[in-house]
C-alpha cells in the first residue's frame, strides 16, 4: 500500500505529448499523467488536455505529477481533427489572444482558412489578431493587393498588421505590443512562417524550420506538438503544428450568422426574428448586400459554408 502523503498542487499545462503532460507550477516545471477516469469524460477529443489548461494535480515526493481534476476553461480554440471527422482537436485554452499567422504567397492563405479562424474565435469569445508575414517576398501589385486584403478584415472590426518575420524592427513595433501580459497562441498555415517570426520574437527558443516545397509552394510540418513559452515575465506565446485546413466544430448551422459581426446591425430589421439570411424575404442582411454595402463582402463566403460539408444544410428545401 502506497503511504506517502501526496501534495495536491495547482499549475498549468505547458506541453503534451501524448500520455505524458509537463505542468508549470510556481516556477518550476513537473512531468505528470493523467488519471484514467478522467481521460474518459467529455467530449471526444484527440486530447482530453489541451496546453494552456490548469489543473490540480498530486505531488509525489519524487515530484511525480498525477493530475486529478482539469480546472473550467474561460475558452479555447478547437477545431476538427484532421482524419478524424467525429472528433476535435483543442488547439490550446485559456488564452488572451489568438494570433493567426497568414501569408499572400508561399503558401497563399485563402480567405475561407481566415473566416473560419475567426468565426472559432467569435464563437469562444477569443480575442483575434491577424498577422500577414512575407511582405518581403512581395512585389508591387501583391503589396497593393495584401493592403486591400488587410483593409477587408479592418472595416468589418478585426484586427491585423503586416511584417517580415526577418525585419526585427516591424516585429519590435507592430507585433510585440500585442504579446505583453498575455497568453498569446499561434496558429495558422504550414509554411507561412510563424516558427520563424516565433525564433525572431525569442531567439532562445531555437524552434526548428523547413523550407517551402517549391512544388506545392506548402510548408512541411516541424511542429508537433502544442508547446507554451515565457518570452517575458508573464508574457507567454504557445506554438502550435502548422494546419492546413480549419474545420468548424461545435457550432450550428442556424447559429452560424451570430459569428460574423458585420451583420449584426441588419440583422434585428429582418422580417422574421428566426431568418436565417439565406433565402426568406426580407432579408435584410440580403438587401444590404444586393445594395453593394461593403462591409458585407463576406456574405457569399457565409452561404458557402452553410452549404458545406461541414453544415450540409439546405433550408429551404425543408
Amino acid at each position: 500500500m502506497d503511504t506517502f502523503l501526496y501534495l495536491i498542487v495547482q499549475g498549468r499545462i505547458i506541453k503534451s505529448t501524448g500520455q505524458h503532460y509537463w505542468i508549470l507550477s510556481s516556477g518550476s516545471i513537473y512531468q505528470g499523467v493523467l488519471r484514467g477516469s478522467i481521460r474518459l469524460e467529455g467530449r471526444k477529443t484527440t486530447n482530453p488536455l489541451a496546453v494552456g489548461d490548469l489543473v490540480n494535480f498530486k505531488l509525489h515526493p519524487t515530484d511525480e505529477a498525477i493530475i486529478t481534476d482539469i480546472l473550467p476553461r474561460s475558452n479555447y480554440l478547437i477545431r476538427k481533427s484532421v482524419n478524424l471527422s467525429k472528433q476535435t482537436h483543442i488547439l490550446a485554452s485559456n488564452m488572451d489572444l489568438a494570433v493567426l499567422v497568414a501569408s499572400w504567397k508561399m503558401p497563399k492563405t485563402s480567405n475561407g482558412f481566415l473566416d473560419r479562424f475567426l468565426i472559432t474565435c467569435e464563437a469562444y469569445h477569443i480575442p483575434s489578431l491577424l498577422v500577414f508575414n512575407k511582405i518581403d517576398l512581395l512585389n508591387e501589385a501583391e503589396t497593393a493587393g495584401l493592403e486591400n486584403w488587410m483593409q477587408d478584415y479592418l472595416r468589418i472590426g478585426y484586427q491585423a498588421i503586416a511584417i517580415s518575420a526577418h525585419n526585427p524592427e516591424q516585429i519590435t513595433t507592430h507585433l510585440q505590443p500585442w504579446l505583453n501580459l498575455k497568453l498569446s497562441v499561434f496558429t495558422g498555415h504550414s509554411g507561412a512562417g510563424k516558427t520563424t517570426l516565433l525564433n525572431r520574437l525569442c531567439p532562445e527558443l531555437q524552434l526548428k524550420t523547413n523550407a517551402i516545397s517549391e512544388q506545392h509552394k506548402k510548408g512541411k510540418h516541424t511542429t508537433t506538438f502544442a508547446e507554451l513559452h515565457e518570452w517575458r515575465p508573464q508574457s507567454y506565446i504557445v506554438d502550435t503544428p502548422g494546419i492546413q485546413e480549419w474545420g468548424l466544430m461545435e457550432i450550428q448551422a442556424n447559429d452560424l450568422h451570430r459569428y460574423f459581426p458585420e451583420f449584426k446591425p441588419y440583422g434585428s430589421s429582418c422580417k422574421f426574428s428566426s431568418c436565417t439570411h439565406s433565402h426568406e424575404p426580407e432579408c435584410a442582411i440580403r438587401l444590404a448586400y444586393q445594395a453593394k454595402n461593403p462591409l458585407l463582402w463576406r456574405y457569399p463566403a457565409y452561404l458557402n459554408m452553410l452549404e458545406s460539408d461541414e453544415f450540409n444544410w439546405k433550408p429551404w428545401e425543408r
